[in-house]
């Protein structure tokens, strides 16, 4: 019974750090972009998209290919 109650004891420790690595990960932000900037992406730990941005130089040469 007493190798129970540790073996609980040490379940219920694992839960609260895995429940604390998942807060950090969703804290941290990561930005990433091709080498000429034309495109960025920051997401966070979690792989959420947080946000996309176009450089305006790409979106221009995009509206004149399409012209």
């Amino acid at each position: 019974m007493a190798n129970l109650m540790k073996l609980m004891k040490a379940a219920k420790s694992m839960q609260a750090n895995v429940e604390a690595t998942q807060e950090k990960l969703k804290a941290m932000r990561i930005k990433g972009s091709d080498p000429n900037q034309t495109l960025t992406i920051e997401t966070d730990g979690q792989h959420q998209c947080l946000s996309v941005k176009v450089s305006d130089a790409f979106r221009a040469l995009t509206s004149d290919a399409q012209a």
